[in-house]
């Protein structure tokens, strides 16, 4: 066993091996798992004893890495590795994105940038590319909201008129999908965005728009990307399909979008 092995229960549930605790003789005597909860994860210690039972009663299976050995290391501001000793990341004091810094919004949502730190500054700037296209007073303001804004990416700092803060960074992006029922259970999922690259599309049966199932994935093929669809099979009824886009930012996803399959 070892940090990063993965602990899977066929597709309801996955821990990671956070930490692992041996005798002097190399036995393994704790486990410390890691696992996704709501709103944030989860990590707790079990015995050798317990993960055994964990391994045979409750059908859990480790995963690992077969090629580790072949992963790059790209240096981060944050974390200290090898000999690179300690790392001062440059944080920004005064502005708080509520979904981290150069996240993806999708076009229509009110972005949110908390104030952390006013300082002497008196207002809030923010730039599209190198135009300004926004200013607000910042007095009695704790939270910066900006709504209707278009596509792009954009950058935001406080500012006295003569000294700025840090920036932050994010940016409005878009997709659109549609789905055609093709008869005898075939559906045929189109998708789109020019703001990143589609990795995967998700389906679940439902009985309204405000009843899901469960939820499954598919990655998508270098064929089904280049082609911008997908067609697959399913038992005729209410369907629900969104489908997920990745950029150099990180991901999002399209909206969901529901047919009657025939």
């Amino acid at each position: 066993l070892e940090v990063g092995d993965l602990l899977r229960k066929k597709d309801k549930h996955v821990m990671m091996v956070y930490d692992i605790t041996r005798n002097k003789k190399g036995k393994v005597t704790k486990i410390t798992l890691a696992h996704q909860a709501t709103p944030t994860a989860k990590i707790y210690t079990v015995s050798r004893k317990k993960l055994i039972s964990m391994l045979g009663e409750t059908k859990y299976r480790i995963y690992k890495f077969n090629n580790w050995d072949q992963l790059t290391y790209t240096p981060s501001q944050w974390v200290s590795a090898g000999n690179e000793g300690p790392k001062t990341p440059k944080w920004n004091r005064n502005l708080g994105p509520r979904r981290g810094d150069r996240a993806n919004w999708p076009l229509g949502e009110t972005i949110e940038i908390d104030i952390l730190k006013r300082e002497a500054y008196t207002e809030a700037r923010l730039y599209k590319g190198e135009e300004l296209v926004n200013s607000t007073d910042i007095a009695g303001i704790r939270c910066l909201s900006y709504k209707d804004l278009t596509e792009g990416e954009y950058r935001v700092c406080l500012t006295d008129g003569s000294r700025n803060s840090d920036f932050c960074y994010f940016n409005i992006v878009s997709s659109t999908i549609s789905a055609e029922d093709l008869g005898n259970g075939r559906v045929k999922i189109t998708f789109h965005s020019d703001w990143g690259t589609p990795s995967w599309y998700a389906w679940c049966g439902t009985s309204g728009l405000s009843r899901q199932g469960a939820i499954r994935s598919y990655d998508l093929t270098a064929e089904d990307v280049a082609n911008g669809w997908v067609i697959s099979r399913y038992q005729a009824g209410p369907w629900m399909f969104k489908v997920e886009f990745k950029n150099e930012f990180g991901t999002f996803s399209s909206r969901f979008i529901s047919i009657n399959i025939s």
